[in-house]
């Protein structure tokens, strides 16, 4: 999903500047060259150097950069954010592989993780909430749980990336398949299946 995100406006220029400053070395280095071979490839060797390791930001780095906007965007969504963060339902977002990217206090007092620190696969927690049972994008899921003697109604909802990046000044989606996050609400129906249970049990 997220080599189908694109940075733009002014942050943009914190990747485009390494690459250009690439190539006023190379450049350089030619010019050294003429005056001092050995010195040509000294130089050469730490472009070399600083283009292995240029490369290896673009790769692992600007991926997480993105991933980490997108978390604070889903974190700091203003009025809706704290809303969230105090609402007594146990309340989580996913991104599309099913990996934990924010959750509310109800969820953390749940299931005894700290949205700071924790950033796993829900599924860790719920074995239940695996990837192949998310709603496709834009779609919604009712999924029953359970965790340690509590059981769970949980209502997942598709949110496409592309409605969160409307309007934003810095990121751009560019892919042309449709990708989305997951918002999941759960709901303790434990006393219910109990209830229900009895129930059954006195008219047997």
């Amino acid at each position: 999903m997220m080599n189908q995100v694109r940075i733009k406006g002014e942050l943009n220029k914190v990747f485009v500047i390494p690459m250009a400053l690439l190539v006023i070395l190379i450049v350089a280095d030619v010019a050294v060259w003429s005056v001092s071979p050995r010195a040509g490839w000294i130089m050469t060797g730490a472009i070399l150097l600083y283009a292995v390791l240029l490369l290896f930001f673009y790769a692992r780095k600007k991926a997480s950069v993105i991933t980490d906007m997108i978390t604070f965007a889903t974190q700091y969504g203003q009025v809706q954010k704290q809303l969230i963060t105090d609402f007594s339902i146990p309340y989580a977002v996913t991104d599309a592989g099913g990996e934990l990217l924010w959750f509310n206090k109800a969820f953390s007092e749940l299931t005894g993780k700290d949205h700071r620190h924790y950033q796993r696969p829900i599924a860790g927690l719920f074995p239940s909430l695996t990837k192949d049972r998310m709603p496709e994008p834009g779609g919604e899921a009712d999924i029953e749980t359970t965790y340690g003697d509590k059981a769970y109604r949980v209502l997942i909802r598709s949110v496409r990336v592309e409605e969160l990046m409307d309007g934003s000044d810095v990121l751009e989606y560019t892919g042309q398949e449709e990708q989305g996050m997951y918002s999941l609400f759960f709901y303790d129906v434990t006393e219910l299946r109990q209830y229900m249970q009895m129930y059954r049990d006195e008219s047997m």
